[in-house]
């Protein structure tokens, strides 16, 4: 639990360097609009999607079934590991069925995977639609948009990588994401209500900075709560209740465009689920605390009565 913080932040890492790189090259493939009959945002679509399915199916073959069978891991460090692991479980307590019906019925499964529809379902439209969004709101031409999301992913990565080092100094990782979350929040509302382009780009910065750790956070916290029986399949429900909010954003983004003819409304309402999203998480944490010490009080009378 220590370390898992910043573990978890290094692979999410990858989400902003993304955000770097679409800055750099988004608006060459913008101006590509035209070529082998596709418009701008489909190349840009392509360009990004294609790697990530081609990399997905690497990962299948490459990624071990566990610490035990990693082979970059020494002997030490991997019974280390699983000696944590082990550690961590006795706290949490097995569960009583550990399937896809089980995970589809634990109610901390159903609010994890609620936080992150909510997440993307306020981060993903803006996310994907950055280029433009600054483009109409900060008056930005092309190449300076780029410039300013590729300087936000580098702020990004950097917000991610602190966001798991504190959380593993202090262990309260849903506290941090309720703060990055609300932080987040206020670079919607900026960005979609600002009259002058200062503010916008300041809304797209504390966007930037807190949208992926919050994230982080979140998938940081997974373990401390779940059993590591469990952890599998629930990880695939909250990862796929996830995805449903990063279908429905483009979406609703886009609809509320073409209703209004500007990104505003779009943007307070995505500022609106971020706001409910950082309500959640507060009652997950106080949840997972409730249950946590319910669960070592348990622990204790029954020592007692043994002894």
């Amino acid at each position: 639990m220590a370390w898992r913080g910043r573990a978890v932040s290094r692979i999410y890492i990858a989400s902003s360097l993304a955000s770097v790189i679409l800055g750099i090259i988004s608006a060459g493939l913008l101006e590509l609009d035209g070529k082998g009959g596709l418009h701008g945002w489909q190349w840009l679509f392509l360009v990004q999607g294609l790697p990530a399915v081609l990399f997905g199916l690497l990962l299948l073959k490459i990624l071990p079934r566990s610490p035990a069978t990693a082979q970059w891991l020494t002997e030490w460090e991997r019974s280390w590991i699983q000696r944590e692991l082990a550690d961590e479980a006795a706290l949490i307590g097995p569960p009583v069925r550990h399937n896809v019906r089980a995970a589809l019925s634990n109610p901390m499964v159903l609010l994890f995977g609620s936080i992150g529809l909510l997440g993307n379902v306020a981060g993903t439209g803006l996310v994907l639609s950055a280029p433009a969004v600054l483009s109409l709101r900060a008056g930005l031409d092309t190449h300076s948009t780029g410039h300013l999301v590729a300087g936000c992913g580098i702020l990004g990565i950097i917000g991610v990588l602190l966001a798991g080092w504190n959380s593993d100094r202090h262990g309260d990782r849903l506290r941090d994401a309720f703060v990055c979350t609300i932080v987040c929040t206020s670079g919607l509302i900026l960005i979609g209500v600002a009259t002058t382009p200062i503010l916008v780009m300041v809304g797209y910065l504390l966007f930037a900075a807190t949208f992926f750790s919050s994230g982080v956070l979140v998938v940081a916290s997974w373990a401390d709560v779940l059993h590591p029986q469990q952890l599998a399949v629930g990880a695939a429900v909250i990862n796929t209740l996830w995805q449903v909010g990063a279908f429905l954003s483009p979406y609703s983004f886009g609809l509320a465009k073409d209703a209004t003819g500007g990104f505003t409304l779009g943007l307070v309402a995505s500022a609106v689920v971020a706001g409910a999203q950082a309500l959640l998480i507060l009652y997950v944490r106080w949840r997972a605390a409730s249950e946590r010490q319910a669960r070592q009080q348990a622990a204790v009378k029954t020592l007692a009565l043994v002894l």
